[in-house]
């Protein structure tokens, strides 16, 4: 194991992570997190990172609607969107639709 993953785990454990290093990990390791219960114990300090995905998908999405073209805009809904699809929170029909759209 890493260095920098000894020290994380260390942090979960000890329940004093940062939400700045919490938010740079991938879904499937907060999926991790919540089968090993080390989420809980540290649930009053970090926000769920699906929802904060879904919401940052639902505030791009909508700015897209009202004509918002800007690239870098849609090329991070594009990534959020894959994402989503991805982690199986989005169906294939709406991913499709949804890239297609894009």
């Amino acid at each position: 194991m890493s260095d920098a993953m000894t020290k994380l785990v260390n942090e979960l454990v000890n329940g004093n992570i940062k939400q700045k290093l919490y938010d740079s990990l991938k879904i499937k390791l907060f999926r991790l997190l919540k089968l090993t219960h080390l989420y809980y114990s540290n649930r009053p300090t970090l926000d769920d990172p699906i929802k904060r995905l879904i919401s940052e998908f639902n505030k791009l999405r909508g700015e897209v609607a009202l004509g918002n073209n800007n690239p870098e805009l849609i090329e991070e809904l594009k990534q959020i969107t894959i994402d989503l699809h991805e982690n199986k929170l989005i169906s294939p029909s709406d991913f499709q639709a949804m890239m297609t759209h894009l």
